[in-house]
């Protein structure tokens, strides 16, 4: 959070919340309608990964992936739709990654991994150095930084002129 401190002004308020917790939602969701009475944009950037053989990955962190990554975003959705049908209007943008149209190998349980965790693959233990480098492939040398990337969300979102879609790099 600290690298999106300086684009905290008048029109963004940014806010660290565990999107897997309804209560943190609520309470995020709250302490903007009371601070600003209304939300005009979202933009939905949580996301961890989880790489790896789907074989050997643990359940629990094939879950966990999937409760921030894809719930997390519904939560968050269900949380400030109501209010922006309450005044009409509002955006909502989730952040996704090229890996959800053109997917990784070993990121089966979801292909937005930031790297590897350490576990006991039995089966693939010869290969996970392999595959740790294969799943840090998008996280590295061209890849786009994520302080530039929510930065240039926020300006498009915020322009007059608001396109339905943003892309970002090559």
């Amino acid at each position: 959070m600290s690298d999106l401190a300086d684009l905290q002004h008048e029109q963004i308020q940014t806010l660290e919340l565990d999107v897997s917790s309804d209560d943190s939602v609520a309470k995020a969701v709250d302490f903007v309608m009371s601070r600003c009475g209304k939300i005009d944009i979202l933009i939905n950037n949580a996301g961890i990964g989880s790489t790896g053989p789907l074989a050997e990955l643990p359940l629990d962190v094939i879950k966990r992936a999937y409760e921030i990554n894809a719930l997390g975003q519904l939560r968050m959705v269900q949380g400030v739709v109501p209010h922006m049908v309450a005044r009409g209007g509002g955006s909502i943008v989730n952040i996704g990654s090229v890996v959800g149209k053109v997917p990784t190998p070993w990121a089966g349980s979801y292909c937005a991994s930031k790297g590897l965790k350490d576990y006991d693959w039995r089966i693939y233990k010869n290969f996970k150095d392999t595959i740790a480098e294969r799943a840090r492939a998008s996280q590295s040398g061209k890849s786009t930084d994520a302080t530039v990337f929510a930065r240039h969300v926020a300006s498009r979102v915020l322009s007059s002129s608001p396109p339905k879609t943003i892309t970002s790099g090559q």
